[in-house]
């Protein structure tokens, strides 16, 4: 289990993060595009 499996599913919770077609890639690099779509969704998410 990835360390980080938790915090993934909290964030997929409140929609900041959407994985690729419902699967997360945790050791994968996070694009730059990528980390401002979920800057973007966090700042939006109440």
């Amino acid at each position: 289990m990835h360390w980080a499996k938790d915090y993934i599913a909290t964030l997929a919770e409140h929609g900041i993060t959407l994985g690729d077609n419902g699967h997360f890639k945790p050791n994968e690099p996070v694009t730059r595009a990528q980390f401002v779509a979920f800057m973007h969704r966090a700042l939006l998410a109440k």
